[in-house]
């Protein structure tokens, strides 16, 4: 006997449920560059951007930490985790070293590790796996640090843009003194929820050529 089947579309409905993620609220914790090292940045992408004005989105330059969805209830979870961290940290520089891409539309500043920033990385991702587990997100926070200098450039364009990049010599240092956590609101612009001031760098100890007795 044949029995009517569901309509194709309403199949890919039923494929295509969102999943609890998929309506969360978008969270990012990000610092901006210096200042000369993000006029640096800036002179390197304007004049890519001079070529190719019409291809591509230039964002507002900021070092990203994590940009990740989690339920809005615990927001207020995350702003008191994230306080008491910041709490205990120290500002640290970050390196970059040239430019790289993630094929094949995004062209990003190379970030080079430094043993502060590793520490600082390290510790921020055991929290937020930690709150990942309460929230029941089943995330994994291991998205490194990212620069973003230019984003959503057609296929063609992207490899032009890495072959215009690779004659610029861009060797910078970010000192990473104050950390802002934003949320995306419906609108999609990002509303500021809280800025982190980090304490001063450890001065470092210089050690005296000769040896005491």
């Amino acid at each position: 006997m044949w029995l009517p089947t569901k309509p194709l579309n309403q199949q890919h409905m039923e494929k295509s449920t969102l999943q609890p993620w998929d309506t969360w609220t978008k969270y990012k914790l990000v610092a901006s560059p210096s200042t000369e090292a993000a006029v640096r940045l800036e002179e390197a992408r304007s004049a890519f951007k001079m070529l190719h004005p019409n291809d591509g989105l230039f964002p507002t330059l900021e070092l990203s930490f994590f940009n990740h969805r989690l339920p809005e209830s615990s927001e207020s979870l995350l702003l008191s985790w994230l306080f008491n961290f910041m709490c205990s940290q120290s500002s640290f520089p970050v390196l970059i070293n040239n430019i790289s891409g993630i094929p094949p539309h995004q062209v990003q500043a190379r970030i080079q590790a430094t043993p502060q920033h590793a520490a600082f990385e390290q510790k921020l991702v055991a929290l937020l796996s930690q709150l990942s587990g309460i929230t029941a997100s089943r995330i994994q926070y291991t998205q490194q640090c990212r620069l973003a200098l230019i984003t959503e450039l057609p296929g063609v364009v992207f490899h032009r843009a890495m072959q215009f990049f690779s004659g610029i010599d861009l060797y910078t240092s970010i000192e990473v003194q104050q950390l802002e956590l934003l949320k995306m609101l419906p609108t999609g612009n990002w509303k500021l929820l809280q800025r982190f001031q980090l304490a001063p760098m450890p001065a470092v100890q210089q050690q005296p050529w000769f040896q005491t007795i």
